[in-house]
């Protein structure tokens, strides 16, 4: 009788495993071959990979006697047959303890159930591991050295770099990209066990990046991209300084891409950090951007000020023969925050209401303002211009400190607040070359497009 068929029957007399039968099972289809979701199904696969399961009393009194040798002071005097040798290296905590190699090392026969319980073990514990080189090179020398004749082992020696090297997560992760395959393909094709394990969370981290290489390389990069990226950092295989350095880098990446889908990135970036509690709007939360690299915050502030610009010119003026909004867009990477202040009874305002409000239910907010005009607060490091949108209205320009002063609500403002001679640095009409005198002076004070 073979070990698999006394494993069935044994399986056959516990009652609570009668629903694990074939005839009364369900299945599914896998190469043209019926696969049983049932216990059976499982025996077969642990029989194939060399780990036959052991019952839960001999599993805990191997258990009970390692943890006795482990803690006796003489280990000696207790001795493990094969059978529990091969037990204990299917086990993660006794597998890091030095005990176990010592006891190894005394063990006359290394069988492949030994080396397959330790590489996948090694697999699950992975970056947990003290000394994962030492370990590493202490199994691939037993795969090494196997001379009997078994498919698993076999492979794994033809592939060992894939399969035990420091150089593992990025080999099989080139693999992964390069043939298109996922974790648990990879896993079928050289009998490994990636999902559920830091070897497999390292793979996956270096896809990622392999990705992000891609993306960058083509200077192409599509929404779903970026909702895979996402699903990787939400799936916590990152810490935040990782996850903020991947969000920066895919920032530039977007920046810099040449596809038709880049307009819908920077809404989908949009959307992921204001609805991220942890990130939000780094113009009204700079807290939350501390830790975030510098060059991805100025580029995503930059589109942020670039959609506030065309929503203002586009929505809340009727034209604009002046070209403010291209002047203005030159300068969205130089903008620290800006404002939309929505007047009383402005034409275009009833015009676009479906289109404002659709805005604010996506969550912009347009502050009151007491005119019969809408304005347009544009914050730099050290001054402040206000636009309207009514014709015959110049451009007034403030220092941020005076403006600050001056405005008396928060939640309100009042055209004499933004339309004051007195307290105004200058004073632009939209004349003809007003675009060229606005960029000499902005010049003066350090303010270059």
């Amino acid at each position: 009788m073979s070990e698999l068929q006394s494993i069935l029957n044994k399986f056959i007399n516990i009652d609570e495993t009668l629903s694990s039968i074939p005839s009364f099972a369900d299945f599914t289809m896998h190469n043209n071959k019926k696969q049983y979701k049932t216990k059976l199904a499982e025996v077969n696969s642990q029989q194939e990979m060399g780990l036959i399961s052991v019952s839960n009393s001999k599993r805990e009194k191997i258990i009970q006697k390692w943890d006795l040798y482990v803690s006796s002071n003489n280990p000696a005097q207790i001795t493990f047959n094969l059978k529990e040798i091969e037990f204990l290296s299917s086990q993660t905590k006794v597998i890091v303890n030095d005990a176990f190699w010592e006891l190894l090392m005394d063990t006359s026969i290394i069988t492949h159930k030994i080396i397959i319980g330790l590489v996948f073990n090694v697999h699950i514990l992975w970056s947990d591991i003290k000394d994962l080189n030492k370990m590493i090179d202490a199994i691939s020398f037993m795969i090494l050295e196997y001379k009997q004749d078994n498919k698993i082992i076999q492979l794994w020696k033809e592939n060992l770099e894939l399969i035990l090297s420091d150089k593992a997560p990025l080999s099989l992760a080139t693999k992964l990209v390069n043939e298109n395959l996922n974790l648990a393909s990879l896993s079928e094709k050289y009998y490994l066990s990636l999902n559920n394990s830091n070897l497999g969370k390292e793979v996956e981290k270096h896809v990622l990046e392999a990705k992000l290489n891609k993306f960058k390389k083509e200077r192409n990069i599509k929404a779903t991209d970026l909702n895979y990226i996402f699903n990787s950092l939400n799936s916590e295989l990152f810490s935040k300084q990782e996850g903020n350095r991947i969000l920066s880098f895919s920032i530039q990446i977007v920046d810099e891409a040449s596809n038709n889908a880049k307009k819908d990135c920077i809404d989908i970036f949009r959307e992921y950090f204001f609805n991220n509690i942890d990130y939000k709007d780094p113009r009204e939360y700079p807290e939350k951007w501390l830790n975030f690299d510098e060059v991805g915050k100025t580029i995503f502030m930059k589109w942020l000020n670039e959609l506030d610009i065309r929503v203002f010119f586009d929505l809340f003026i009727d034209y604009d023969p002046h070209h403010r909004k291209d002047f203005w867009l030159k300068y969205a990477g130089k903008i620290k925050k800006n404002t939309i202040l929505k007047g009383n009874n402005v034409h275009q305002n009833f015009k676009n209401k479906d289109e404002i409000q659709a805005l604010i239910s996506r969550g912009n907010k347009f502050i009151p303002l007491d005119a019969q005009t809408n304005a347009f607060i544009l914050e730099f490091d050290n001054i402040v211009a206000v636009e309207f949108s009514e014709t015959s209205n110049a451009c007034y320009i403030y220092n941020k400190e005076d403006f600050s002063q001056q405005i008396k609500y928060k939640n309100k403002y009042y055209i004499e607040d933004l339309k004051n001679r007195g307290v105004s640095i200058n004073i632009v009409s939209h004349y003809r070359g007003w675009q060229n005198k606005l960029v000499s002076w902005f010049a003066t004070r350090g303010i270059r497009a």
